[in-house]
């Protein structure tokens, strides 16, 4: 039986060791052992802090990671100052010369690089290198678009800076126009303090006015009621009938006038008598004065009681 020294033992058991360090060390780094390797390389001007291990997608799924991000400088001019990277496709995949390695970042997955594959032939051979682009940063897209909002923010600054300047004369003249309504105030409280007794006196003016008036309209039904009554005494006195038989006796005096001067009957004989005929004259313009007072002053020979 062959015996093994314990010196064997620990420098086996250190190597070994090493061996899992190392591997745990390249798989952290994104590289799997137990995976078949597929080299490709791209060239960044800027990898927005892409490193190592970071995830390599199609379509959203991870096939592979970044291997190695490394800055170049004296070496090819169209090369010096940009930034290759490795990356590792944990499988085949058949990518055209079409296919473009599209460095993302967003705020919540960090940066990574999605494959934008052409799956038409010819395809790329491992250790080729991929064409590539990069997605504008959102911040970069926040500020494209905010600058237009910005200047039109500033343009609204300026203007309603210019406005409040407005407003700002606008607030002195209606303060001196408040001044003004409060000194009119004083002036109206002052002139009402100095005709109060006046005020006073016409207020009880009104007021002994307003009474008279309500008990003057308590006395308009009465009032109302004995005009009515009067309205019917004139009717009750037939004023125009009178009238008429009046001018009827008129007419059949004229007509024995008439018969008198021609010298028919007894009365046109005793005519000629000529101070009969001066008391007939006579009679008659009393008769006809006594008609026309009547006329124009009933009420010395008719009595009405309300």
């Amino acid at each position: 039986m062959i015996k093994i020294s314990k010196e064997f033992k620990v420098g086996l058991l250190g190597l070994i060791s090493m061996a899992m360090l190392y591997m745990g060390f390249n798989f952290l780094k994104g590289k799997d052992f137990f995976a078949g390797s597929h080299y490709y390389y791209v060239v960044y001007d800027d990898v927005k802090g892409l490193a190592p291990a970071n995830l390599v997608r199609v379509n959203g799924v991870a096939v592979g990671r970044v291997l190695d991000v490394r800055f170049m400088q004296n070496t090819n001019p169209k090369l010096n100052g940009r930034v290759l990277v490795t990356i590792d496709l944990s499988q085949k995949i058949n990518m055209g010369k079409g296919t473009v390695a599209m460095l993302n970042s967003t705020l919540l997955s960090g940066t990574m690089i999605d494959l934008l594959l052409d799956t038409k032939a010819p395809y790329v051979e491992y250790d080729d290198t991929l064409k590539s682009a990069v997605t504008p940063d959102i911040m970069a897209s926040v500020q494209e678009k905010a600058s237009p909002v910005l200047a039109k923010a500033d343009s609204v600054m300026i203007k309603l800076n210019s406005l409040l300047g407005e407003f700002q004369g606008i607030g002195t003249t209606t303060k001196n126009t408040l001044t003004t309504f409060e000194k009119a105030a004083k002036d109206l409280d002052a002139m009402l303090a100095a005709n109060q007794g006046n005020l006073l006196a016409g207020t009880t003016n009104f007021k002994d006015l307003s009474n008279d008036l309500k008990q003057t309209s308590k006395e308009l039904p009465v009032l109302m009621k004995k005009m009515n009554t009067f309205a019917d005494s004139l009717n009750r006195l037939q004023f125009a009938k009178t009238l008429d038989k009046a001018d009827k006796a008129v007419g059949e005096l004229n007509t024995l006038l008439g018969k008198m001067n021609r010298g028919e009957g007894t009365m046109g004989a005793l005519m000629k008598d000529p101070t009969l005929y001066d008391n007939l004259t006579k009679t008659t313009a009393e008769l006809n004065k006594l008609l026309i007072d009547l006329r124009q002053n009933p009420q010395r020979y008719i009595r009405l009681r309300l």
